[in-house]
């Protein structure tokens, strides 16, 4: 299967079968699915719809930064050279010279200055040409403060050569460049880009998400659950990690396990999405509608040698990729984090994140054979990263409330047998943690 492989979502006569198409380890399975992320789409945005973003060429600066000599502090623009002239030295002495010329930041400067005169400059503000040093307002006689343009300034105190004075393009040079390609558009990344004059900039736009919750037992959010009947949070629990990490996402609930009814849902569920993200109906059960309904058409199924998520699905329908991921939500979340999350980042032109490194905080026992993905709230103590348990009850793959709080997932090594405190672990984040 390639990710040029396209299967009709049209309905056909299918019989369920519980085939598993493969085990693959995590790696296998991970490489299995970021395969089929398309190549990235380069789209021109402006920069305040950009945030977020990665950049999908090197951004240079148009202009000089600053775009003239200008002053890091209030004070007296001068030549230093008229200074020793008059007498003044690191030894001591002072000088009194005549203040020719106020620039306020935003003004222009006067085109020169003449021999033995200062001009009194506010930071930011541009120093005239041939003026070399500024004298800040300590060393002189003139409070700071609003005060008139004083007839002439007594300075008492020689500053270094170059003192306060900011040299045209001393921050950036035009055709230097900014941020380069692979750049994710943060704050200060669309700060800089700003502060040059770059309006808009080339972009890996977005991947587009639906995410799925399946099952008979589901019901909406702010409806009483009957007997054996759960509210929907598998599709809350996507849809906020998608949105987190800056994919337009739609949440869908499909309360039933029919597999018609989903053949026919389907041409819906994957029209204008990159990524269809299904949770619920993956396994080997008699009512799993989700696999009854795609495996027939061409989507995958198996197994994964990790805890929890080990049932998982993918392939191809009419060129969006589809992810199947198992029902228990921290299953699910697991799954997203593991696999969804690096097709997205590969699709939008981003950089995966690396693990955190943490030193684990108190010790558990698993079973060799499958990766263990435990949840975890971290604590910085004394210079060090600390990982512990989200509960005491582990990573079971039922614990939905206790989610809440965790800042990632330690990952145990599938031949590993458990973890001491003090060891130390690589924990995948939660996005936003």
């Amino acid at each position: 299967m390639t990710s040029h492989d396209r299967v009709h979502a049209d309905p056909v006569p299918a019989a369920p079968t519980a085939e598993i198409a493969w085990q693959r380890t995590v790696a296998e399975h991970l490489a299995a699915v970021v395969f089929l992320a398309p190549a990235p789409r380069t789209v021109e945005m402006p920069l305040a719809e950009a945030s977020g973003l990665a950049l999908a060429a090197d951004v240079v600066a148009p202009r000089d930064l600053p775009g003239w000599d200008c002053s890091a502090m209030d004070g007296f623009a001068v030549r230093r050279s008229d200074l020793l002239t008059a007498g003044l030295s690191t030894e001591g002495g002072e000088v009194v010279l005549p203040v020719v010329g106020d620039v306020p930041a935003g003004a222009v400067a006067p085109d020169g200055l003449p021999a033995g005169s200062a001009v009194r400059v506010m930071t930011g503000a541009p120093v005239p040409p041939g003026t070399d040093t500024v004298v800040a307002v300590e060393l002189t006689d003139v409070p700071r403060g609003p005060v008139p343009l004083p007839a002439q300034v007594r300075v008492h105190g020689l500053p270094p050569l170059g003192e306060a004075v900011r040299g045209r393009g001393s921050d950036v040079a035009a055709g230097q460049v900014v941020a380069g390609a692979g750049s994710r558009l943060d704050a200060l990344t669309l700060g800089s880009l700003a502060a040059v004059g770059v309006s808009s900039v080339p972009v890996h736009s977005a991947a587009r998400v639906r995410v799925v919750a399946t099952g008979d037992e589901l019901v909406p959010l702010g409806s009483e659950p009957g007997p054996g009947q759960l509210v929907d949070c598998n599709s809350w629990l996507l849809h906020g990690l998608a949105t987190s990490l800056g994919h337009p996402c739609e949440r869908v609930t499909l309360n039933h396990d029919d597999p018609e009814r989903m053949a026919a849902d389907l041409p819906s569920l994957l029209a204008d999405v990159d990524l269809l993200v299904f949770t619920g109906g993956v396994s080997a059960g008699a009512f799993e509608v989700v696999r009854q309904c795609l495996q027939p058409r061409g989507v995958e199924f198996g197994q994964v040698a990790m805890q929890p998520g080990k049932p998982q699905g993918v392939g191809v329908l009419d060129g969006v990729t589809v992810l199947c991921l198992p029902g228990n939500p921290v299953s699910a979340v697991v799954s997203f984090l593991a696999f969804a999350r690096p097709w997205l980042d590969a699709a939008s032109g981003r950089p995966s994140p690396a693990p955190v490194r943490a030193v684990v905080d108190d010790a558990w026992r698993k079973k060799p054979g499958r990766a263990q993905f435990m949840p975890v709230v971290l604590e910085a103590t004394d210079g060090r990263l600390l990982a512990r348990r989200r509960s005491s009850d582990g990573s079971l793959s039922h614990l939905a409330s206790r989610l809440a709080g965790v800042a990632g997932f330690v990952v145990v090594p599938a031949d590993a047998d458990g973890v001491r405190e003090g060891d130390l672990v690589e924990v995948m984040m939660v996005p936003g943690s």
